[in-house]
């Protein structure tokens, strides 16, 4: 009887006693909780903010450059095209210009046929060798050395452009030997008012024997 009794004694002991340990237990997961695992999960908290931070500001950096890259890219291209577009443009300009300028040495050329003359088309078939000199238009008595110019803007042939077909005119006579009291010097034009001041005074200085026309 009295063993039975220290039986139950002991077993209740340890009872307490294990309650008092899963007591202790509880307190420490209690304490982990409130102490340390709220720590943790702020710090990870931050880490996670500070990554997606870093990461909007690397994708920003990103699309920045590729904007920078697209407008640079952009700038190329369209500088590219307006070079061509002016390319093309002035050839298309030099290429109505040199027509323009060969149906009027066409149309000079058909005058001086309908008045007897011999006519050298020059500048058609020499192009730039033509040496200044479009048309070479010849007769039993004279030999007139001719600059055409269809240009229609006002003023725009002064006296050195006048002077410069002399020159070039001299030159021509004196390569190919031509007797100088045979040869006269004339400027070519669609309308008068081409001239400015200085190249009619040019025109009207006899020393130059160089007079103009309008065909």
């Amino acid at each position: 009887m009295i063993n039975f009794i220290k039986e139950i004694f002991n077993n209740r002991k340890s009872e307490s006693t294990n309650e008092n340990q899963n007591n202790n237990i509880d307190e420490i997961l209690i304490h982990n909780q409130n102490t340390i695992n709220p720590n943790k999960l702020n710090y990870l908290e931050e880490l996670k903010k500070s990554e997606e931070k870093y990461r909007k500001r690397y994708e920003e950096q990103v699309n920045k450059k590729e904007e920078k890259d697209l407008e640079k890219k952009e700038k190329v291209e369209r500088k590219k095209a307006f070079e061509e577009n002016r390319k093309k443009r002035q050839k298309e300009f030099h290429k109505n210009n040199k027509k323009k300028g060969t149906d009027f040495e066409l149309k000079t050329g058909k005058v001086y046929e309908e008045r007897g003359y011999k006519v050298l088309y020059n500048g058609i078939e020499n192009d730039k060798k033509d040496k200044g000199i479009d048309l070479i238009c010849v007769n039993s008595e004279e030999i007139i050395l001719i600059q055409c110019k269809n240009y229609s803007k006002e003023k725009s042939i002064d006296h050195v452009k006048v002077k410069e077909f002399h020159s070039n005119a001299i030159i021509y006579i004196e390569k190919y030997t031509i007797n100088k009291e045979q040869v006269k010097l004339k400027y070519v034009v669609p309308d008068k008012k081409v001239f400015d001041n200085s190249a009619i005074r040019v025109f009207r200085d006899d020393t130059y024997n160089c007079r103009y026309e309008v065909i």
